[in-house]
């Protein structure tokens, strides 16, 4: 049984921030572990609240908050040209992304005998709505359906590419992916299952 990533509360728990835990993988991972005790459920999420960096890592910036996990200060792509210039690469150099990719490996070895330890990270949909806008992905899903489908089919290989060597290497047997804006209090079944066959 497991709550489902718990990164807000694990980090104020802790007595930390996103900010402060966003460059220092070894604080990061004693928060995981310490956490991980306290909530005592079967998976730990590393990353868990950084997942809007894997959209920022293409050119974006994060805002962090007070309270609650870091956002994306603007949208990076509102046509098909925005979409080719964005380097899949760009995660790969991101700072953030490479200090959550580290604690990953740390807290596993600490605890991964305990614990299944994953990575957390927005799905395709929500990951593309990310890049464009809720709102305008929403609207473009019945007026430019062609064009959202090359959005999620980006954020797919975004998240392929940011999986794969993880998988590849041993570090992860889980992966952990949320995508709440690919729900049914967003987007209609029908809607759903077009976009599906499309993409």
């Amino acid at each position: 049984v497991t709550l489902f990533g718990a990164g807000m509360w694990s980090i104020h728990r802790y007595g930390s921030t996103f900010k402060d835990l966003s460059l220092d993988a070894e604080k990061m991972t004693d928060m995981l572990v310490k956490m991980s005790d306290v909530l005592l459920c079967d998976m730990v999420y590393a990353g868990s609240g950084y997942n809007n960096f894997h959209a920022a890592a293409l050119g974006g910036s994060i805002k962090f908050r007070e309270i609650g996990a870091p956002d994306l200060e603007q949208h990076l792509v509102s046509s098909e040209a925005d979409l080719d210039k964005l380097n899949l690469a760009g995660i790969d150099s991101n700072n953030e992304i490479n200090e959550v990719k580290k604690s990953l490996k740390a807290t596993k070895a600490k605890i991964g005998n305990e614990y299944v330890v994953t990575l957390t990270a927005w799905g395709p949909y929500t990951l593309g709505a990310r890049l464009v806008g809720e709102e305008t992905m929403m609207k473009a899903t019945f007026k430019q359906p062609a064009f959202v489908a090359k959005v999620v089919d980006f954020a797919t290989d975004l998240l392929i590419h940011l999986y794969e060597p993880l998988v590849s290497d041993g570090t992860l047997d889980v992966i952990s992916l949320a995508d709440p804006t690919a729900s049914g209090d967003l987007i209609s079944k029908k809607q759903f299952e077009k976009l599906e066959n499309e993409g």
